[in-house]
């Protein structure tokens, strides 16, 4: 799979194996990350979603308040809460478009790109293992 015939010192496969080496180093740290911020994502999205439902609940009730209601101080009272709700509720929509499932899946997808990024690395260094085996061995 890699070109490690080009390979051709002892020093040249340890050189290969370091540069490997460091990027798992950096892959490992990522993948921690990721996982971490993942799973406070997931929660967040759940959280937020169920602030959401109780938004659109609470909007709904005040609106069906308000529309019973004859003009007053109630109702202007009843009518800031509502525009208040409404304004949460939008907020929440908001926060759930750039921050909701679509975040989820967005670090699910890198997550997959540096668990497959360590797995290549593996079978790297699996090839320039074997590479420096060669060299040794006709050395």
């Amino acid at each position: 799979m890699f070109s490690v015939n080009l390979l051709l010192t002892i020093a040249d496969c340890v050189a290969a194996l370091a540069a490997s080496a460091e990027k798992r180093r950096n892959l490992n740290h990522r993948q921690v990350n990721l996982t971490f911020t993942g799973e406070n994502t997931i929660s967040t999205v759940a959280e937020m979603a169920a602030q959401l439902t109780d938004a659109i609940a609470e909007e709904a009730s005040l609106t069906s308040t308000v529309a019973g209601l004859p003009a007053g101080s109630l109702k202007k009272k009843r009518t800031t809460e509502l525009r208040r709700a409404t304004d949460r509720r939008e907020e929440l929509e908001d926060r759930m478009t750039y921050r909701g499932p679509a975040e989820v899946l967005t670090r699910e997808l890198d997550l997959l790109h540096v668990t497959d990024s360590l797995d290549r690395l593996t079978v790297f260094d699996t090839e320039v293992a074997a590479r420096k085996a060669e060299i040794e061995a006709a050395g």
